[in-house]
């Protein structure tokens, strides 16, 4: 199983907790569980933004 596949079952998991809780508080925080373990499996595909070149570190003169 991938990484996405694994967050996606996270979320799913989550959702099913959020159907089987009674308490309105409780469903709340299951499905925003829910929700953050898709987000993560949705930036599994994206690349990396590009390093910014270093620039060298002048010495501060005083």
């Amino acid at each position: 199983m991938d990484l996405e596949q694994e967050f996606q079952k996270h979320a799913s998991d989550c959702e099913q907790m959020a159907k089987l809780t009674r308490d309105a508080e409780s469903k709340a925080h299951w499905r925003q569980l829910a929700q953050r373990f898709r987000q993560c499996a949705a930036r599994t595909n994206v690349p990396p933004p590009e390093r910014r070149p270093k620039v060298p570190r002048r010495e501060l003169v005083i």
